[in-house]
């Protein structure tokens, strides 16, 4: 339990999970509606609660966004668990799998990525630094994963750190830019096809290459102009993205 945030509750195993489902249910209002233009009101019917019985699990609005962020930098030691589970693999299978379970989590806190992307000066510069340390955390396993395949002879990679930069950030990407993502690929496809990519970038191929040709693997519905994609994740992009990939 973080013992920083004031809570009038003892029972620590019930504060956790309250604090847990509001921080859940405030990324999902926030994303909609904006961190300041959101009331405690609003937030509490969210959470199916009293509001007054939510400030017996936090002091203040300002204590969510750091409990967001918390449970949001735990990602770095839960990736260094989940490969020590795996046992002892090559570099390229460790690394395969890696991924798949990266983009995997990336799609189940979607709402988190895009929460961060748009609500990212609303943190502490403490609590950003505690989300900036935790992404390069991640970034430093996939490296090392990478340097050991080419130690060990399996990749040929002269920065192994941009291409794991690069890993994360299409992990990234499949979280924030679904609306143009999603009518393209189902998220085991583009698993798929983000591996082979990375692969072909390391000097081979992986397990599942040669299956698939990904060039126009599916057409883009009509109504989604192409061409103005790149404004991003807000105005238009942002309404877009709402209709097409919120499923």
């Amino acid at each position: 339990m973080n013992n920083e945030i004031r809570t009038m509750c003892a029972d620590e195993k019930l504060v956790e999970e309250r604090r847990r489902h509001i921080a859940e249910c405030a990324v999902r209002l926030f994303g909609e509606k904006g961190y300041k233009a959101t009331t405690m009101r609003e937030l509490a019917q969210s959470c199916g609660m009293a509001q007054g019985l939510i400030y017996h699990y936090i002091g203040a609005k300002a204590d969510i966004l750091h409990l967001i962020c918390e449970y949001a930098a735990s990602g770095g030691p839960l990736m260094r668990n989940y490969l020590a589970d795996l046992g002892d693999l090559s570099a390229s299978e460790a690394l395969e799998a890696c991924i798949s379970k990266y983009y995997t989590w990336a799609d189940k806190d979607q709402e988190n990525y895009l929460f961060f992307s748009r609500e990212i000066n609303q943190f502490s510069p403490e609590d950003r630094g505690m989300l900036l340390r935790s992404q390069a955390e991640i970034i430093q396993l996939f490296t090392e994963l990478v340097e050991r395949g080419v130690a060990q002879g399996e990749f040929i990679a002269p920065h192994p750190r941009l291409i794991a930069h690069n890993i994360v950030i299409q992990g990234f990407e499949w979280a924030t830019r679904r609306w143009y993502l999603r009518p393209l690929f189902t998220l085991p496809e583009y698993i798929e096809a983000q591996t082979e990519i990375i692969f072909r970038c390391l000097g081979r191929t992986s397990s599942g290459a040669g299956e698939k040709n990904w060039d126009g693997v599916r057409a883009m519905p009509a109504g989604v102009p192409v061409a103005s994609g790149a404004a991003g994740e807000s105005g238009s992009s942002a309404g877009r993205r709402g209709r097409l990939g919120n499923t």
